[in-house]
């Protein structure tokens, strides 16, 4: 039989002619492609082939991220499109046990890796830190450098030293009930910063002063720098009180002094007068007699007299006044601001007792309210602190809250005498260890404001000076004790 008759191939025949004219017709002969043409071809062809090879094998390989997860001969991928491997790889059986989980940091290993059965078991557990096999046990010491330095970090803590300075009591309190708060030692910065420089600066210029006293008291005096206190002591929480003195001292600080006796314009119901009340009337000299009474009472041998001649000499639990960086430091109790609770000037009446809006109660003492009117007009006036803190006078101590290292009224109620002879200009060569001006001057340093004072006095930074042997009612002092 004649195969071209088959219907099929004569079908196919007649198709494959009807083509070959459709493409004659059409003009696209294959010979009229060119050679580069097939070569440009090729060449594209080439390139996408080994740009999807690369995509696909960096994918499936190299990153992992926990956003997609896929199965993979038998292993859980998970695929991170810019970092190194990071977190646990599990590799399952192909019955869907966990056989191998494995953790990574940064591509290498790093953490636990656990080897398991295919029940669910643990076969082989180990710990890799940075790639290597790590064991948390101290002992094991890889180098005999670090064998020695184990050996000698167990012999330190097997025979550890005594502290140098034992203070194991950080409130104590004394036989006529002073207490004190425990003052770290530590660094600060003394004085004021320009800004309230130049804002007490004004402020005594429009109270009247002269301009040279207030760029002495307030650019000068309180100019910015870093003290040092070196060893920790002992500071009175409270201001030194009436009932305290007349115990050690047998007579009463403002009734039987004679500046009060012999100023007639001070009322006997001056109220002044009780235990509680901070002793006022007290000279930089008084207060050193009471030094020295306190300290035999307290048995306390002072090997270099005085306690102002060599302050950091005196021996453990002895007295003494504390130095203007001391007084400063322990005010401040590790604050920067103007006072130790904050910048706010109005926000004294909480803290401390000063001159605020109770003045205008000094209507019910005529005679102290006209040497008031007499001697600081400006009291009166709209310069003192806009709040009201519930005291024309003095408070008893302890009546307002305390700093942060629970000392109480270093801003107002007295003013504070302490050790130093008042310079203006003596924090300019000062040491910023331990400084204290013992070089003999006319004035005796005292700090914190008093009851009647305004702003620009009530502030930690403050300094003013008095004559050792002036009484007022607006001086006291507070103690230190050597721990």
């Amino acid at each position: 039989m004649d195969l071209r008759k088959r219907s099929g191939f004569t079908e196919r025949s007649r198709v494959r002619k009807k083509m070959e004219r459709l493409v004659l017709s059409q003009d696209t002969r294959f010979d009229n492609i060119s050679v580069p043409a097939i070569l440009e071809c090729g060449m594209r062809s080439i390139v996408l082939f080994f740009f999807f090879l690369v995509v696909n094998f960096s994918s499936d390989k190299q990153y992992f991220d926990s956003s997609e997860v896929r199965q993979s001969n038998g292993l859980l991928l998970l695929r991170k499109n810019n970092a190194k491997l990071n977190g646990i790889l599990r590799a399952y059986y192909k019955s869907g046990e966990v056989r191998y989980k494995l953790q990574y940091r940064d591509g290498i290993k790093h953490g636990p890796s656990v080897e398991y059965e295919r029940n669910g078991s643990v076969k082989r557990k180990k710990l890799y830190k940075n790639g290597k096999p790590f064991s948390p046990k101290t002992d094991r010491v890889r180098s005999s450098q670090n064998r020695n330095e184990v050996v000698r970090s167990q012999k330190k803590d097997q025979n550890p030293k005594p502290p140098a300075t034992l203070l194991p009591d950080p409130t104590p309190t004394n036989s006529i009930g002073m207490k004190f708060a425990l003052i770290p030692a530590g660094k600060f910065t003394m004085g004021a910063p320009k800004w309230e420089q130049e804002k007490a600066y004004k402020q005594c210029v429009e109270q009247g002063e002269k301009e040279s006293n207030c760029k002495s008291w307030h650019i000068e005096a309180e100019e910015e720098h870093q003290v040092e206190i070196a060893q920790p002591f002992y500071l009175g929480k409270y201001e030194v009180t009436q009932g305290q003195w007349k115990e050690v001292m047998g007579w009463d600080s403002w009734k039987d002094s004679d500046e009060f006796k012999k100023n007639e314009n001070h009322p006997n119901k001056f109220p002044l007068e009780g235990s509680s009340y901070p002793v006022v009337f007290i000279s930089w000299e008084d207060a050193q007699e009471f030094i020295k009474k306190l300290n035999g009472r307290e048995g306390c041998s002072n090997p270099v007299g005085d306690a102002y001649m060599r302050p950091y000499d005196l021996k453990s639990g002895c007295y003494r006044l504390p130095t203007e960086a001391e007084w400063e430091y322990a005010s401040r109790a590790g604050t920067k601001t103007v006072n130790y609770w904050g910048n706010d000037e109005n926000g004294a009446c909480i803290y401390g007792n000063v001159g605020d809006r109770s003045l205008a109660k000094l209507s019910k003492f005529r005679a102290y309210r006209t040497i008031l009117r007499e001697l600081y007009p400006e009291m009166l006036g709209p310069v003192v602190h806009q709040c009201n803190d519930g005291y024309s006078f003095l408070a008893k101590v302890g009546s307002f809250k305390p700093n942060a290292w629970g000392i109480y009224d270093t801003i107002g109620n007295v003013w504070e005498w302490t050790l130093d002879w008042y310079s203006s200009t003596y924090y300019k060569r000062s040491p910023a260890k331990d400084p204290v001006n013992l070089t003999k001057g006319s004035y005796r340093v005292n700090r914190g404001g008093s009851w009647s004072n305004y702003a620009r006095d009530c502030r930690s930074a403050v300094r003013i000076s008095d004559s050792p042997g002036l009484r007022s009612g607006f001086l006291g002092f507070r103690l230190l004790r050597t721990p």
